[in-house]
């Protein structure tokens, strides 16, 4: 077809690029679990002697930088060998999984933004897996014809 030569300029970007989108991304996201936990705090809305909002935050901070590591090493592993590659495939998944299941857990009506800042990581992560997938079939497309 006549796009097909122009969709092949669009590859995955660069490795780097993406884990530093990523990064910045997951900074975004604690910001906006800040901003609600905080504005949840001054309106009252936890108890006064209650848990701190410090321990929520804290463990998406663990969970973003424990994601962080494990799509940087699916990234290194998707442009090697078959295994390695399904193996980088499996992990970009399972972070992305791990993401979007924070839906879940923040769906109420206080909380429901975390959950969408939280998701839209995971989608950013889906959306870099299909163009490595698709980097790969053209590489071996191309391969073929030569």
């Amino acid at each position: 077809m006549h796009l097909t030569p122009v969709l092949e300029k669009f590859l995955a970007p660069s490795r780097w690029v993406h884990g530093l989108l990523n990064a910045v991304a997951a900074f975004v996201a604690l910001g906006v679990a800040e901003a609600i936990l905080a504005r949840n705090q001054s309106n009252e809305v936890y108890p006064a002697d209650g848990d701190s909002i410090g321990i929520p935050l804290m463990g998406m901070m663990l969970s973003s930088i424990v994601a962080l590591v494990f799509l940087l090493i699916g990234m290194l592993l998707v442009r090697r060998g078959v295994v390695a590659r399904w193996s980088g495939y499996l992990l970009m998944v399972l972070v992305a999984l791990g993401y979007l299941a924070q839906l879940a857990d923040w769906a109420d009506p206080l909380h429901y933004e975390i959950g969408l800042a939280q998701a839209g990581l995971g989608v950013l992560v889906l959306g870099y897996l299909c163009l490595e997938i698709r980097r790969h079939r053209i590489k071996i497309r191309s391969t073929q014809h030569v």
